[in-house]
């Protein structure tokens, strides 16, 4: 199949980033409730194939895949451009994979999601998550009159690191010099049974010196720059896992900690967010 299967990373990230803000609000108020039944019950199922997957770790097709094999998902890779990433045999469409995934997962333009629609009806895959900037009115309707189940304009991979981070017990918060939303954010967890450190810094500087514990978990809910601030000394500690807190997040944020190869959830409140996403699990 002679089809272009690679979106610009730029381009990709600035869906990713815009189409969340509005789609998550909507998650995180109740006002989409089908839609996070169907985010959970697609992230209980263990065979994967992305649609789109790509050997450049800067590309999101990477991320997307290396993240749910992390997450301990079946996951095939599709594209006829590659041969093989991280070791596994990327496949040339979906018709070649050994057996037949319960989810794919799409990160192509929407001229290749709508022939590739067909060919999930034409082999029984009924679950088709398309990401930020895959699923345009064509495709909708596509998906729709072959009977898919589909999800659209939000990542895989913000929705199931909520999950992932949820079952974590160790957190640290970082607030702002009123440290409001952050102590309320570690009383809430703490009444749930994690282990919570609240830190207020005093300076833009060694934000995660004193730390008791190293934590599973970093939110933030601070200014921008103590937040960058924290998102490298996450990497340079260790702490694979940050949620910024709605509101303080920003496009650079989220694509920094992205190039520091960190998983991230964004645009989505810890306390709004939490009996969802443990009603799920």
């Amino acid at each position: 199949m002679n089809i272009f299967y690679s979106i610009a990373n730029h381009h990709i990230s600035w869906l990713m980033y815009n189409i969340n803000i509005d789609v998550e609000k909507k998650l995180n108020q109740g006002e989409n409730q089908s839609m996070e039944k169907a985010v959970c019950d697609f992230l209980k199922k263990p065979v994967w194939a992305i649609v789109g997957a790509s050997s450049n770790q800067t590309k999101y097709g990477y991320r997307i895949y290396k993240l749910l094999r992390h997450y301990g998902y079946t996951v095939f890779p599709v594209n006829p451009r590659e041969k093989e990433i991280d070791g596994q045999s990327c496949y040339a469409s979906l018709a070649d994979l050994p057996i037949r995934p319960d989810v794919v997962d799409f990160v192509v333009p929407p001229p290749v999601a709508v022939v590739m629609v067909k060919e999930c009806a034409q082999m029984e895959i009924k679950n088709v998550w398309f990401q930020p900037g895959v699923a345009d009115g064509e495709v909708m309707r596509a998906a729709e009159a072959l009977g898919l189940n589909y999800i659209h304009d939000t990542c895989v991979m913000v929705q199931s690191t909520k999950r992932y981070t949820m079952k974590q017990n160790l957190w640290a918060i970082v607030g702002d010099s009123d440290g409001q939303l952050a102590s309320s954010i570690s009383e809430y967890l703490r009444d749930k049974g994690y282990m919570v450190h609240l830190i207020i810094p005093k300076s833009g500087r060694d934000i995660l010196n004193n730390l008791p514990f190293k934590p599973d978990v970093l939110a933030i809910a601070s200014h921008a720059t103590v937040t960058e601030t924290a998102i490298r000394e996450c990497k340079k500690r260790g702490i694979d896992y940050i949620w910024l807190q709605l509101g303080y997040e920003s496009e650079n944020l989220i694509n920094l900690a992205l190039s520091l190869q960190l998983n991230v959830v964004h645009h989505a409140s810890i306390i709004e967010e939490y009996p969802s996403v443990k009603s799920c699990q």
